[in-house]
């Protein structure tokens, strides 16, 4: 795995002598300083190296178990930490100043393990997760230290889902941390991208990575291994902090390990083998397209192909204004409805299999157009004995862009004859005339004189009425 651009690490490296830092301010990044017990599962990670330190945050998962980032077990040039050189510590508002109601417990780490899949780099990677295994049992008894929920394997959480986390990152991008533990809410992105920002997790990972960003409020360096939580009913688990936009923008979206994926959850939850999820790659295809006009009645296709993983495949048709799923399901195909007309779509594919899903998606289409109309040409002949049968022609004129069932109907009235219909289906989109030659029998005793034939024509979702004048000899 290559590093990514454009995003930046969210440890912090630091001096082991710091002067006395101040008391947390109110407002940071956008964010605002808690204490402990507003996300008591959160505790400061910190790495003793030969030069200095390395500061994470990090989430308590049991009492005797913490994640956090796998680059925060590793020092700035790529050598896995010793666990001699790690500690936790727990149940604190500020790690250079605690609280009247802090209730601190610190840890050492007896052993760690780092994701199977994780390879060290400078910029964002894959897999970013390790587990600590502590010296001793945390007391998660009180307010101020408790673990966190897990979220259920494979959960998908949708784009622009509301989500928090609590971390020990700078307040301001260009100064030191004052040691205080911040709170920032933020909506995830959708999963084909991460804020207009390049980076190499997503989307080539977007299985087991997810982005979310706020207009206001940014991680930064420090942040790194803090846990993303939803914001409705028990917090839980559904991020770790990984990598962050550059500058620590607020606005710009930060990349966050995705905790339901099983590759992900099921290494938390103690498989050093865990399943892979799905992986896009050179060899991966994914378009979608429609013969003729895109109109109201036009089969809209969309097909992928070349994913890793032996995936199972499920299309997303997508209104593009407002990303409103329009159908979702395995069938690779939809049919434009007049709610359609002025919209533009896309097509989004989701690739799942035991190791969790991936997303790609294609381009917008055109702006849908109203439904085409439709003519019909009618010959019959003039007169029509009883008791014969009588071809009539229809020709169906039709615009570009319909498809799916073509056909006409006679009726003539009941003392006349009986109702006729015939049809053929039609699904390129194909347009111009379509004949029919229908059969309609004259009852032996139908009335002489004058009759009216009601012809109805169909052709997609377009329809055309005419009639035809006999006279029944």
């Amino acid at each position: 795995m290559t590093g990514g651009r454009n995003v930046i690490l969210l440890a912090l490296a630091t001096a082991l002598v710091s002067a006395p830092l101040a008391r947390p301010a109110v407002r940071v990044i956008g964010g605002t300083t808690i204490e402990i017990q507003a996300a008591p599962w959160a505790v400061f990670v910190r790495q003793t190296t030969s030069t200095g330190s390395l500061q994470c945050s990090g989430t308590i998962v049991d009492p005797l178990h913490v994640v956090t980032a796998a680059h925060c077990v590793y020092d700035l040039s790529g050598q896995e930490a010793s666990i001699t050189s790690l500690t936790v510590r727990a149940g604190i508002s500020s790690y250079s100043n605690p609280g009247g109601a802090d209730a601190e417990q610190d840890r050492g780490v007896a052993s760690l393990r780092v994701h199977p899949g994780y390879q060290w780099s400078t910029g964002a990677s894959a897999d970013d997760v390790a587990v600590l295994a502590l010296s001793d049992p945390l007391d998660v008894s009180g307010s101020a230290v408790q673990a966190v929920a897990l979220p259920n394997a494979g959960e998908v959480l949708p784009p622009h889902a509301s989500v928090a986390l609590a971390g020990f990152g700078r307040e301001v991008p260009t100064s030191p941390p004052n040691g205080s533990l911040n709170w920032w809410t933020a909506t995830t992105g959708d999963p084909d991208n991460c804020g207009g920002y390049s980076n190499s997790v997503i989307p080539d990972d977007d299985a087991v990575a997810i982005c979310a960003s706020s207009p206001s409020n940014s991680v930064c360096t420090g942040d790194s291994g803090s846990g993303l939580v939803t914001t409705s009913g028990t917090p839980t688990l559904v991020g770790i902090a990984s990598a962050g936009p550059p500058g620590c923008a607020t606005g710009g979206a930060g990349v966050f390990t995705y905790v339901p994926a099983p590759e992900i959850l099921d290494f938390i939850q103690g498989n050093d083998a865990p399943p892979i999820a799905p992986r896009p790659s050179g060899a991966t295809t994914i378009n979608i397209s429609w013969s003729a006009r895109l109109a109201v009645g036009t089969t809209v296709t969309c097909a992928s192909s070349g994913w890793s993983g032996s995936p199972a495949l499920t299309y997303q048709f997508v209104d593009s204004a407002d990303d409103t799923v329009l159908q979702q399901g395995p069938r690779p195909a939809y049919t434009i409805v007049t709610g359609d007309v002025g919209r533009s779509l896309y097509c989004r594919v989701l690739a799942t299999n035991d190791g969790g899903t991936a997303a790609l998606r294609t381009v917008d289409t055109e702006t849908v157009g109203p439904t085409p109309r439709v003519g019909i040409t009618t010959l019959a002949p003039r007169r029509v004995p009883r008791g014969r049968t009588v071809l009539v022609k229809v020709v169906i004129h039709a615009g570009a862009g319909l498809s799916g069932k073509f056909g006409v109907c006679i009726t003539p009235p009941p003392r006349i004859g009986r109702r006729v219909c015939s049809s053929q289906r039609i699904d390129d989109g194909s347009f111009g005339g379509f004949p029919f030659t229908l059969g309609v029998r004259i009852k032996p005793t139908a009335p002489r004189g004058r009759a009216s034939l009601a012809i109805a024509a169909v052709a997609g979702v377009s329809r055309a009425e005419s009639t035809a004048v006999v006279q029944i000899t």
